[in-house]
C-alpha cells in the first residue's frame, strides 16, 4: 500500500513466468484532527498526516450534527490540511478523508470532530 503500482510474477509448476503491474491503493491518512478556534467563528480548520507517496489528493467528507457524511472537497496531492469556512458557529461539524489515486480510494482516516469558534 501506498504506492502507485506493484509487479506481481507468477511461476507455475514448468517454470513459466508471467507478470503484471497492478495499480494499489494509496496509503489511508491518519491523525485528523479538527480546530474550531482557527480563524474566524465561521471556521473549522482540519489537520492530517499524509501517509502515502502516490496519491493524487485526498477526499474530504463533512457531516453537520447526527446527519450523513457528504463530500466536501479535494486537496491536491501531499496537502496535509484544509479550511472549511462559512460555517454555522455553535454547530458541531464531524470530518472524515480518504487519499485517491484515480478511481481508487483508501480507507477512511479517523474521524475528527468540532464546534467553530469553541
Amino acid at each position: 500500500v501506498g504506492t502507485a503500482k506493484d509487479r506481481v510474477r507468477v511461476t507455475d509448476a514448468a517454470a513459466a513466468t508471467a507478470s503484471l503491474d497492478v495499480d494499489v491503493l494509496p496509503a489511508a491518512p491518519s491523525g485528523l484532527a479538527a480546530d474550531g478556534s482557527y480563524g474566524g467563528p465561521k471556521d473549522i480548520r482540519l489537520t492530517w498526516t499524509d501517509n502515502s507517496s502516490s496519491e493524487g489528493g485526498f477526499s474530504i467528507e463533512r457531516k453537520e450534527g447526527a446527519g450523513a457524511y457528504a463530500f466536501l472537497a479535494a486537496t491536491a496531492a501531499g496537502a496535509v490540511s484544509y479550511v472549511d469556512t462559512n460555517l454555522v458557529p455553535n454547530v458541531g461539524y464531524s470530518y472524515r478523508l480518504r487519499s485517491f489515486s484515480g478511481a481508487l480510494y483508501s480507507p477512511y482516516s479517523n474521524e475528527a470532530f468540532d464546534v467553530p469558534n469553541n
